[in-house]
């Protein structure tokens, strides 16, 4: 797991949205991230988090995720027929999602997920009043070696702004070791968590573009994160970026000034470096 748990305050991405989370979660929710497409449900059935209430509109984004598999979307369509909530009262419905619920509950090791989608849990101005509580259940799973349950916390804790959560889901998705590996994914979550300001992110994005791993090769890509990650404060990418500039590579030209700038920008880190050890 990485070591330092940031907190991001979530940034509204539009005027409307500085009352709650529902729009920036709506975003994963449109790129069908079935763990926010619960969210944003949850949000419009109680008109919560800067969603107006809208059960119609709750119930579909719960069958998007029900779609894909996601457990607490059953159990919130079941409840939904069982009280008439956006959908008419239908008996039939509610045994089918729950039977639904039961099967793929036991497919995952029959744990039942700790609900945190409630008033109580957050606060108005659109933080998690317990941020890291999913990433604590999703780091007890990993230790236990219950993978697909790591997968759900993290997930859940992802679409809701955590950048731990978010590198962590692609470390996991990059290597396929715990998870099978989805490269797809990785470069996804990657995107979002450079997004947030996280440096080892923009780094690992530069190293795929590089390599060509789940992806064509593209120093040009592979520069723009580097470079990033760079400014963002990363060591390890100026040598990376000093060789591909002194090196002529398939659209980076040649350029021995730039090379010259991230090579002294290196020295000078190790300077800094190598005083703090006289302290």
């Amino acid at each position: 797991m990485k070591k330092l748990l940031i907190f991001l305050l979530m940034l509204p991405l539009a005027a409307e949205a500085q009352s709650g989370n529902y729009y920036y979660v709506k975003q994963f929710a449109e790129e069908g991230i079935p763990a926010a497409q619960y969210i944003c449900g949850a949000y419009l059935e109680n008109g919560i988090q800067g969603a107006e209430k809208d059960a119609e509109r709750a119930v579909l984004f719960y069958s998007e995720a029900a779609k894909q598999g996601y457990l607490e979307a059953y159990e919130a369509l079941a409840r939904c027929y069982r009280n008439g909530v956006g959908v008419e009262k239908d008996i039939d419905k509610m045994n089918y999602y729950l039977k639904k619920y039961d099967e793929v509950n036991a497919a995952m090791g029959g744990f039942k997920p700790e609900h945190c989608i409630n008033t109580e849990d957050e606060f108005e101005d659109g933080r998690l009043e317990d941020y890291s509580t999913d990433c604590d259940y999703a780091f007890e799973a990993e230790e236990a070696g219950k993978y697909a349950k790591m997968e759900y916390y993290a997930t859940r804790a992802a679409v809701r702004g955590d950048i731990f959560a978010q590198f962590n889901l692609c470390l996991w998705y990059e290597k396929g070791d715990e998870l099978p590996r989805d490269y797809a994914k990785a470069m996804f979550w990657y995107e979002v968590a450079s997004d947030g300001g996280d440096y080892d992110s923009c780094a690992q994005l530069g190293g795929l573009y590089y390599d060509g791993r789940g992806t064509k090769v593209d120093y040009v890509k592979a520069v723009y994160w580097y470079e990033r990650a760079a400014q963002l404060g990363d060591v390890d990418c100026l040598l990376r970026l000093e060789d591909i500039y002194r090196k002529e590579r398939p659209g980076v030209p040649r350029n021995l000034e730039r090379a010259d700038y991230w090579r002294k920008e290196y020295e000078k880190f190790q300077k800094a470096k190598n005083a703090l050890r006289f302290f």
